[in-house]
């Protein structure tokens, strides 16, 4: 029904306003002052203001500005001038009385128009804001992979656009359905019960429905549904209620839900943008699960790494030294004068071994690997490369410069990995390895004097070159 406000201070004036809207199917209510108008207005929600432009205790120009409802000034002072400014001010219409009362039959067409133009202007601005809200939830998916934070900001959008005093997103997994986000229900006395509260889809009707259908359950009245002891039970005012799907192609693997404190307050156009909104989660869900299993992917494929060095080096290294000490004992009852050499050669192995476990353990704990210096870090894969071969390798470092963290993991990759080629393809005897630290520049020199080949002929091959070029690609 729609609600009109009349204000007029003349007594026949206000009679016959009276007497045409009683033909009018539109309810009203009479002020005869701006003070009567602007309490009515605190207390009551119009759709219209037909006003007098001048009043016992004011102008009407005052009340246009404060309130957001559409006004037609209705005046006998049929002044151009007074007609621009009311115009000015905002009112939607202009209307000059006459004596034969002949403006009270385009008076009905002037309130039709005005309410079709408020109506548009309504929607209009509804539009604008769902349309903000969807651009600020799209750039939530971007700003970061935590899913909590995600579908927290998701929801605060929500509430910019759809009239709810509550919501939550909850998640399906495995057919049990809990709550990951919500908001509204601070105050309630049981929120840790109902954060903790899982159950099963498959044992609620409507929610089954919605995971075979898709379609969304709208509950214009809770106290006459089977939800009404749940609400009652956790002390939840709710009385209407809107939940639709969240879903990646046919699978269901959540809700996103708003409840009201008022039955009806949720239309078919409310439901279609909380769809909108569901959709942006479902992305968010998706993100968040493509990063989780990326990561540990990451973790698989670093454990498998780290095996295959273990195996490769330290392994091999400490087969080697064992063979070795065996030697030694049998050489020891031949001629000890022989053991020297092959002490030394025990020696190298043990050290190399050693700093090679040195560096995996780093390598275990990133955070450990990250507080390394650089120097100290290139030391180690020099000092295993000299227990792993024969090679004469010279190690050359100064000064210091502070590198971002992903900088400083790329270095100690390329040089591993360099020195790692070195000892499998290079047949070298000498190696030299050179880092030099300024304030703004560090670089990176390995040299040997082993075979070299044809970088144009490799640029697309060895696993080694590609990963070196793969790590230097992610610091240009």
């Amino acid at each position: 029904m729609i609600k009109i406000l009349i204000i007029e201070d003349d007594p026949i004036d206000r009679m016959a306003l009276e007497r045409e809207f009683s033909d009018l199917n539109w309810h009203y209510v009479l002020a005869d002052s701006l003070v009567a108008a602007q309490a009515l207005l605190e207390d009551q929600h119009f759709d219209l203001i037909v006003s007098d432009y001048i009043l016992g205790d004011g102008v009407a120009l005052g009340l246009i500005r404060s309130h957001q409802v559409p006004v037609i000034i209705v005046t006998g002072m049929g002044d151009e001038e007074i007609a621009v400014q009311a115009l000015k001010a905002g009112a939607t219409d202009y209307l000059i009385k006459d004596t034969e009362g002949q403006y009270l039959k385009y008076l009905p067409r002037a309130i039709g128009n005005a309410l079709l133009r408020g109506k548009l202007e309504r929607q209009e601005h509804e539009q604008r804001m769902f349309a903000q809200a969807l651009f600020d939830s799209a750039g939530f998916l971007t700003n970061t992979l935590d899913l909590d934070e995600v579908l927290g900001n998701i929801l605060w959008a929500v509430q910019g656009v759809i009239p709810c005093d509550t919501g939550a997103v909850l998640l399906i997994e495995e057919d049990v359905c809990a709550i990951n986000s919500s908001f509204g229900w601070e105050g309630t006395p049981d929120l840790d019960i109902l954060h903790n509260l899982r159950f099963s889809v498959k044992e609620i009707p409507e929610l089954r429905h919605i995971r075979e259908t898709k379609e969304a359950l709208l509950i214009p009245d809770l106290a006459n549904s089977r939800y009404a002891r749940f609400s009652e039970n956790m002390k939840l005012p709710i009385r209407s209620s809107l939940t639709v799907a969240i879903h990646l192609a046919d699978d269901v693997i959540g809700l996103l839900s708003v409840g009201a404190f008022a039955p009806d307050r949720f239309t078919n156009d409310h439901c279609q943008r909380l769809q909108a909104f569901a959709h942006h989660a479902a992305i968010a869900i998706q993100n968040a699960k493509l990063y989780e299993a990326s990561r540990r992917l990451a973790a698989l494929e670093e454990r498998q790494r780290l095996a295959r060095d273990l195996h490769d080096s330290v392994t091999q290294t400490l087969f080697t030294a064992n063979l070795t000490a065996q030697t030694l004992k049998r050489l020891w009852e031949k001629d000890p004068q022989l053991v020297t050499h092959e002490i030394d050669d025990l020696v190298r192995l043990n050290q190399g071994a050693l700093a090679e476990m040195r560096t995996l353990l780093l390598e275990l704990r990133p955070s450990a690997l990250q507080e390394t210096d650089l120097a100290k870090l290139i030391e180690q894969l020099a000092e295993t490369l000299r227990g792993r071969s024969h090679m004469e390798v010279e190690l050359y470092t100064s000064g210091r410069c502070p590198l971002p963290a992903h900088v400083h993991l790329a270095f100690f990759r390329i040089a591993q990995e360099a020195l790692n080629n070195v000892a499998k393809h290079a047949d070298a005897k000498q190696v030299s390895i050179e880092l030099l630290r300024r304030l703004d520049q560090v670089s990176l020199r390995i040299m040997d004097d082993g075979i070299g080949f044809d970088l144009e002929a490799v640029s697309g091959g060895t696993l080694g070159y590609r990963s070196c070029g793969s790590v230097h690609g992610r610091l240009g």
